[in-house]
């Protein structure tokens, strides 16, 4: 993200310190994310890949109850291709109903493979047992998954040759009254058991979107933090009692957020909190992040160096600031605002990220919703 280019080369610079990722920390795992890039528009995109399977944040604890919330979509959002495992995924279509939020993806790459990720509510006309039982009489065979997920309460995998060369792969994953579904489709010459090539060529893949579903959605625990340093630990206390809480943020939002954790610098006195978009797999807002830092004799004005590429745009709030304030917009696939605040010896900055609809620009996207909600959160910060 720009945000976090900018920020480390902007800090490095006033504060001289290394340039790192202004959220890498001694209290998180580096966490392997999706290329974000529009298969429906020409927009640029990031590029991180994943290498392995994913580990969320281990994040310090930041007093929110660790609550099951539906991680609806797979690691992108509707309308955008995602990358792991060095492969590129093209978004190819969503269907959200009454029953399953599904998106699908197909690789981009001369070999065919799909791959569909769905995510349900148990009903009393739809559970486990019930999606499962017509592939096993449908001629799939059952077959042994290669991670079965501590925590999880009923898994099951099934396949079946449907050609001589198709492969037709199905994992099913019952938890907390979730249904979790995973289907993968792929053509292969080889002629080895259904077993073998499914952990040949499917296993990963699969469990890596399991695992980032399950973990984001609080269905399995995620990783034990790794303790503060006691210097860290101790502006930790002091600063993060800024940040907005997850029941603050939705108070002044009309769908649900969910927060991933707090990440403090090991570099800076420096905490953030970052929050994920849950409301249903067509949101617009994306993810939003709260941070704060101290500084003394801030040169706030050279922000606005860092925000000179084509597309990127200042953009001018409709409320009013006690302090400094700036707010800019820029486009890699999404849209991302940004505004900086400073109080007293603190700066707050928050982050959100917003879909972009087909031909629109950065300006276009900002509304009045992003304003004030932009608004609320640095007025939770600084105590207004």
């Amino acid at each position: 993200m720009k945000t976090i280019v900018s920020a480390v080369m902007f800090l490095a610079v006033l504060l001289t310190a290394s340039c790192t990722n202004m959220f890498v920390s001694s209290t998180e795992t580096p966490v392997p994310t999706s290329t974000v890039s529009a298969t429906q528009t020409a927009l640029p995109s990031p590029t991180v890949t994943a290498t392995q399977m994913p580990p969320t944040l281990t994040p310090t604890n930041s007093g929110e109850e660790n609550v099951v919330t539906p991680r609806w979509m797979i690691l992108g959002q509707p309308g955008y291709s995602v990358e792991f495992f060095g492969k590129t995924w093209n978004y190819s279509g969503d269907n959200w109903g009454e029953q399953f939020a599904c998106i699908d993806y197909t690789l981009e790459a001369e070999e065919y493979m799909f791959f569909e990720q769905c995510f349900a509510l148990s009903q009393e006309t739809q559970n486990f047992e019930t999606v499962l039982a017509p592939f096993l009489t449908d001629g799939f065979e059952a077959l042994e998954p290669k991670t079965t997920f501590e925590g999880v309460e009923k898994i099951s995998l099934v396949g079946k040759k449907e050609a001589e060369d198709k492969i037709h792969l199905f994992q099913i994953l019952g938890s907390h009254g979730y249904i979790l579904l995973v289907e993968m489709n792929f053509v292969t010459k080889d002629t080895a058991d259904l077993q073998t090539l499914y952990e040949s060529s499917a296993a990963d893949i699969i469990d890596y979107a399991l695992q980032d579903s399950l973990q984001k959605s609080h269905l399995v625990a995620a990783p034990a933090p790794t303790p503060l340093a006691q210097k860290q630990q101790e502006f930790y206390d002091a600063m993060s009692q800024f940040l907005i809480t997850l029941p603050a943020a939705n108070s002044i939002y009309s769908g649900t957020w969910d927060v991933l954790g707090d990440r403090v610098s090991n570099k800076r006195q420096q905490v953030c909190r970052d929050f994920e978009d849950r409301t249903n797999a067509d949101v617009l807002w994306v993810a939003f992040s709260d941070c704060v830092f101290a500084v003394e004799d801030f040169p706030f004005e050279d922000i606005a160096q860092y925000y000179q590429n084509p597309g990127d745009v200042e953009l001018t709030s409709s409320h009013r600031f006690d302090g400094k304030f700036v707010l800019y917009a820029y486009q890699e696939g999404h849209t991302h605002f940004d505004v900086y605040l400073q109080n007293g010896d603190y700066i707050f900055l928050v982050s959100l990220e917003s879909r972009t609809m087909a031909g629109m620009k950065a300006q276009d996207v900002f509304s009045q919703d992003v304003d004030d909600f932009m608004h609320s959160i640095l007025m939770a910060n600084s105590g207004k």
